[in-house]
């Protein structure tokens, strides 16, 4: 249980040096639960996860999944459906297929294999708020002790 609790944290923090070291600036990152009050759009927050135990005889290991959502409005520059797209293909570029490797050396993580990210969903709709567009992206990742 230790070495995913551990992985899950150590999985969010990757998540979010590499979303905002490659995300354009003026596009804050959130946790789910920081966004300020009123915070200007556009941003992006790091949302769900789940995570199942799957380990093999040798290793612990999860497989997890992780959202991030998009939020933008009608003005500025990423707007309407269109920027909502922008920025699901920013975040997706930024993570699909990539290592978090670097991010891992960063933060000092030595117990896991480097985990790769794997999009496996993403949808844009217009919010509850009529002039807010919502982009939700979902990755797959295997977190395997290393």
């Amino acid at each position: 249980m230790a070495f995913r609790s551990d992985a899950e944290w150590q999985l969010q923090l990757a998540i979010y040096a590499r979303l905002t070291a490659e995300l354009p600036a003026g596009v804050p990152v959130y946790d789910g639960d920081s966004v300020p009050p009123g915070a200007a759009l556009p941003y992006v927050t790091i949302g769900e996860d789940s995570y199942e135990d799957t380990p093999d005889k040798t290793h612990e290991e999860a497989d997890a999944t992780v959202t991030v959502h998009t939020w933008n409005g009608l003005s500025g520059s990423y707007i309407a459906r269109k920027g909502a797209k922008t920025l699901i293909g920013l975040v997706s570029r930024a993570l699909h297929r990539r290592p978090l490797d670097a991010e891992f050396v960063a933060a000092g993580v030595t117990n896991l294999k480097t985990p790769v990210c794997v999009r496996e969903f993403a949808d844009a709709f217009k919010d509850d708020d009529p002039d807010t567009w919502h982009g939700v992206v979902r990755f797959r990742v295997n977190l395997t002790e290393g």
